[in-house]
């Protein structure tokens, strides 16, 4: 009869893990390498570009100041949507996320500009506002 040398418990027949604590035995025939238990291994780092979360928010602030173009609230998404993506940049980040962040934001802002410029020369936009009875 073979016993689990972590906890002591009897161990079946050609049993590749103790039932009772998860532990290989030390005379398993089954592997040559040494078994390390699960809480002793350490997170492998990950492959996150440095400046990565900035790429994003701005690509996400670009997007949707594309889509709220036509109002004023798109000047206000746009300029942290650059902002973001200049820092970005900065930091070292290669993914295209940074450049699809600040050419989006660089378009809604160009469209969102234009709006204001023709919607301020002219009272007809506004009118549904100021003067609706």
């Amino acid at each position: 009869m073979n016993f689990c040398s972590a906890c002591g418990q009897q161990l079946e027949q050609n049993a590749a893990f103790c039932a009772n604590c998860g532990k290989q035995p030390a005379n398993n025939p089954q592997t040559n390498a040494p078994h390390m238990p699960h809480h002793h291994l350490t997170p492998t780092p990950s492959a996150e570009q440095p400046g990565q979360s900035l790429a994003l928010a701005s690509m996400v602030l670009g997007i949707v100041a594309l889509v709220v173009s036509y109002t004023p609230l798109s000047l206000f998404l746009a300029i942290p949507g650059v902002v973001l993506a200049a820092m970005a940049k900065r930091n070292g980040n290669k993914s295209g996320m940074g450049t699809a962040g600040l050419v989006c934001s660089i378009i809604a802002l160009a469209i969102g500009f234009s709006f204001f410029v023709a919607c301020s020369s002219s009272l007809a936009c506004f009118r549904p506002f100021y003067f609706w009875w």
